[in-house]
């Protein structure tokens, strides 16, 4: 039965892989091999760069396929500009360039290796006129912060398990919430949150401004922070939204808050 399973999945996956990339064949079948996988060219046009350390095939099935963070947002249309707080490499910052053409967009990522990838993505996209990205972490203040595990690019983290601890960490400069509300202009439509641990430290720091925001969606990881959860949605409560959690097998712990006006 589990050998059915498995061929069920892998049936699916590289449907999806054919569905949406016009280069699907040579993705799967770089997959398969288990050698190097060359960039992703969407059927739409968008085109996904990546390198030594990026787990490409793993975001486009979160971001893409699966559309995991869209599932969250409903439908929803952005009122204004949109954050991505640990934009990666920026899938989900060239996915939301595509669902809404008339947004600007923030890219905030700390990560040195995969801020250098996000600009490729940007320019790839030929997205400079829309998209800002900042080589930064945000947290619950101002300063800086050490990020642990950074070779590998989806896992980087200031909230590290003794496996992150793997070399010395990169000092990366910090801003606050309230810092990235002001440089959209004093509101956002929407901020994407996947800060691998610091979630709850970036609302904290923020909640005097999170009702310039009317809604955020991200990511929470109680398995770096156990009570990641109880701290956001305190916060959020307080501060008049609905917060409201789902996880899957296929898209993982995600949260949604929605500012009650």
């Amino acid at each position: 039965m589990k050998a059915i399973v498995d061929a069920a999945r892998r049936a699916r996956l590289r449907a999806l892989v054919a569905e949406q990339l016009s280069n699907g064949s040579a993705v799967w079948n770089a997959h398969r091999k288990g050698a190097a996988l060359p960039p992703f060219h969407f059927r739409n046009g968008l085109v996904l760069l990546h390198g030594e350390g990026d787990a490409p095939l793993f975001l486009f099935f979160e971001i893409f396929a699966n559309a995991c963070y869209q599932r969250q947002l409903a439908g929803m249309q952005p009122d204004g500009p949109i954050v991505d707080i640990g934009a990666n490499i920026g899938a989900f910052t060239i996915d939301c360039a595509a669902r809404f053409p008339s947004a600007r967009i923030e890219a905030y990522e700390p990560n040195p290796r995969a801020f250098r990838m996000l600009t490729e993505n940007i320019a790839a996209n030929r997205l400079e006129g829309r998209v800002r990205a900042y080589a930064e972490a945000v947290g619950r203040t101002c300063g800086a912060l050490e990020l642990w595990g950074s070779d590998s690019s989806i896992t980087a983290t200031a909230y590290p398990r003794v496996t992150d601890r793997v070399g010395p960490p990169a000092r990366c400069p910090m801003v606050d919430l309230a810092g990235v509300v002001f440089r959209t202009g004093g509101t956002a439509g929407l901020v994407k949150l996947d800060a691998e641990g610091a979630e709850a430290d970036v609302v904290e720091g923020g909640r005097h401004v999170l009702r310039s925001v009317p809604q955020f969606v991200g990511e929470y990881h109680e398995d770096r922070v156990p009570d990641v959860v109880a701290r956001c949605r305190s916060v959020f409560e307080q501060s008049g939204f609905v917060f409201t959690l789902s996880t899957s097998r296929r898209c993982g712990p995600l949260f949604r808050a929605r500012r009650i006006d």
